[in-house]
């Protein structure tokens, strides 16, 4: 018995038809993700949550990129200003060298540099090597510059042979998971860290909002001091559990740097666009 036929209009082909059988194998992949996220949703968000942080590292490093780096706020809106911020805080030699120590601290092994932090020191020292003119070099003392590395060897290790993958990721797979594990031995939580910075900069309708949902009455707010500061030690105390950074430590790294007014509201970032600099050569 012949299974029945749907038609489908395509633009441009006219009407096509399509088997049944389709849809009932898109029904069953659905029902087995619900079912998979149902009863193990621990073994699902492990699986899923690399590629999350990766995502999350490249929307970051192109959003605090992309932002208009104005010398007071104007007429920008709310989200422009609190990616204002972080592209100032990310640029920052203290607060990078301030994040590092705390998450490299956790495996007793305590470095301000991320580049001078093996293995990726070994890692850049080989790729140096290897392909010299198409290396770019990175500065330790720059997490922006940690977003570029981890997007770019990202793809080096998709892209690289069995061989490189087994050394470096341990796998000859493609895995996401075997590259954060990668970091992440080195840098316990520093990748979910930014995660999660980017996602507390993020609005209704940024797509991580939508995946993990708001947090309505929750959210803090970047633009005003005293949250702003809440907002990055909350962060620091649950990924860095025995940080002794406090709110002082804190603002006296990031207030010269991030300007509120005498009543803590946002003002502008003290840091020029390197657009503008290009310009006046």
């Amino acid at each position: 018995m012949p299974k029945e036929q749907h038609e489908t209009n395509v633009p441009l082909h006219g009407k096509i038809h399509r088997s049944v059988s389709v849809s009932e194998k898109k029904d069953k992949l659905e029902e087995r993700l619900r079912k998979q996220l149902r009863e193990n949703p621990d073994a699902f968000f492990k699986a899923v949550y690399p590629v999350l942080k990766l995502k999350a590292a490249e929307n970051l490093l192109n959003e605090v990129q992309n932002v208009k780096l104005n010398e007071k706020n104007g007429d920008e809106d709310i989200r422009e200003k609190r990616f204002q911020i972080l592209r100032a805080v990310l640029n920052d030699p203290n607060f990078c060298s301030l994040l590092v120590r705390e998450s490299t601290k956790k495996i007793n092994e305590p470095t301000s540099n991320w580049m001078e932090h093996p293995p990726l020191d070994i890692y850049l020292d080989r790729m140096k090597e290897e392909k010299p003119k198409d290396f770019k070099g990175y500065d330790g003392t720059s997490l922006m510059q940690l977003l570029r590395f981890l997007r770019n060897h990202h793809q080096h290790a998709l892209q690289a042979d069995d061989q490189f993958r087994e050394e470096i990721l341990k796998t000859k797979r493609i895995s996401d998971a075997h590259y954060c594990e990668f970091f992440d031995r080195k840098f316990p939580e520093l990748m979910a860290f930014l995660t999660w910075m980017y996602v507390g900069a993020c609005d209704k309708d940024d797509e991580f909002t939508k995946m993990l949902g708001q947090n309505g009455e929750d959210n803090l707010d970047f633009l005003d001091e005293e949250e702003f500061y809440d907002f990055i030690l909350a962060l620091m105390d649950f990924f860095f559990e025995n940080s002794t950074i406090d709110k002082e430590d804190l603002k006296a790294i990031i207030g010269e740097i991030v300007i509120f007014d005498d009543i803590g509201n946002f003002e502008y970032v003290r840091m020029e666009d390197p657009r503008n600099k290009k310009s006046k050569k």
